[in-house]
């Protein structure tokens, strides 16, 4: 039904059934030419190319995300290349003290490595709520998240099993209390139907567009609640890029608006991509509501057409599931031999240990009655 819009990356795979969509999403073809586009504006501007970024198409960037999650204030969105710069910066904000905090176990790789790795240095002390089992995880995420901890960061789907937080609102507004808290929707932006409106002053959110969203690497973003005074010490030149000219020795300067968490220098052809995608998907009156539709849809017809003979079905109901299913084996090694016999008939999924994930999205189709 969608297909054509992914037109060059289909014909640059062709007969490939993609199934890791949720990991590496293909691109519609209007990216391409917003990648030129980059190009020929950065040959136009030359020097001044920052000033045009930042007046045009930095606030069309902040106004499709700001509408697609209900958000009041669109200023208070940092983009940036990854996520992880966007979580380090905002934990830099407390210093040199050793804080204590509340996280999953099933947290993205850069962030569980990073908090690893300031742990070995004794920087932080973690407590970690284990996903597992889930009939009582927000129970037990509520109840930690009532405790005094300095910073507090969970997922909203997380990225191992597609289980999606359902009191997502009473948990923030519980450890707001308690902490700074931070979201991170990478697997729920632009896939789960998702306001903030009633909680973007009360906690941090995190994503990117290299998933959903559909525009690659290069493009993550952070929103922050409206007059933060948070002063991150990872800080770059961004963040004072509003007024340049303060040159006081006084104090570092910093922008009262989601330049606050801004870093320096980067690359933003995924920037020009991510807005091409915003427009077209406009332009097709494609909203986040009939995408997530049409993925429940075939989400239904696969659970009723696949033919699973030794993994085991990993489904949270329709409710509770993000954009995609999981087969667990019972250890990695069959796993990845099930995977690779998936490989052998062009059908591409993407693999965490012993489970192995189907994602689903707009050029996502049946039949699914292959053997698994």
């Amino acid at each position: 039904m969608y297909k054509h819009l992914y037109s060059k990356f289909f014909e640059k795979n062709p007969n490939i059934r993609h199934f890791a969509c949720h990991s590496h999403h293909y691109w519609p073809d209007c990216t391409r030419d917003a990648q030129l586009q980059y190009w020929e504006d950065s040959a136009k501007y030359v020097d001044d190319k920052w000033g045009y970024f930042f007046s045009h198409k930095v606030p069309e960037f902040q106004k499709y995300v700001a509408e697609s999650l209900n958000l009041t204030y669109p200023e208070q969105i940092t983009i940036a290349p990854n996520t992880h710069e966007l979580v380090a910066r905002l934990m830099s904000s407390f210093g040199q003290k050793k804080i204590k905090v509340l996280t999953t176990d099933c947290e993205f790789y850069s962030f569980d490595r990073q908090l690893k790795r300031l742990y070995e240095e004794e920087m932080v002390d973690v407590n970690i709520v284990p996903l597992e089992p889930l009939s009582t995880f927000e129970e037990r995420l509520m109840h930690e998240a009532g405790r005094d901890h300095d910073f507090t960061f969970f997922s909203h789907v997380f990225f191992n099993q597609g289980y999606r937080i359902q009191n997502l609102q009473e948990i923030v507004e519980v450890a707001a209390k308690h902490s700074v808290v931070c979201v991170d929707l990478y697997h729920s932006f632009f896939a789960i139907p998702t306001s903030l409106k009633e909680i973007e002053d009360k906690a941090f959110f995190v994503g990117g567009c290299y998933k959903y969203s559909m525009g690659g690497e290069g493009a993550s973003f952070l929103i922050s609640p409206k007059n933060t005074k948070i002063k991150p010490v990872n800080t770059g030149w961004f963040a004072q890029i509003d007024s340049l000219s303060d040159d006081s020795d006084n104090e570092v300067y910093f922008s009262n608006s989601g330049l606050r968490f801004a870093g320096a220098t980067v690359d933003f052809s995924g920037l020009y991509r991510q807005v091409a995608v915003f427009e077209m998907l406009k332009a097709n009156d494609i909203s986040v509501g009939k995408i997530h539709s049409y993925v429940k849809d075939e989400q239904k017809k696969f659970l009723e057409q696949i033919n699973l003979k030794v993994g085991k079905l990993v489904y949270h109901g329709e409710s509770n599931q993000g954009h995609f299913i999981c087969i667990k084996y019972e250890n990695s090694d069959l796993a990845a031999e099930a995977q690779q016999r998936l490989k052998e008939q062009k059908i591409i999924t993407d693999r965490r240990g012993d489970i192995i994930r189907f994602g689903f999205c707009l050029y996502t189709e049946g039949p699914y009655n292959f053997v698994l």
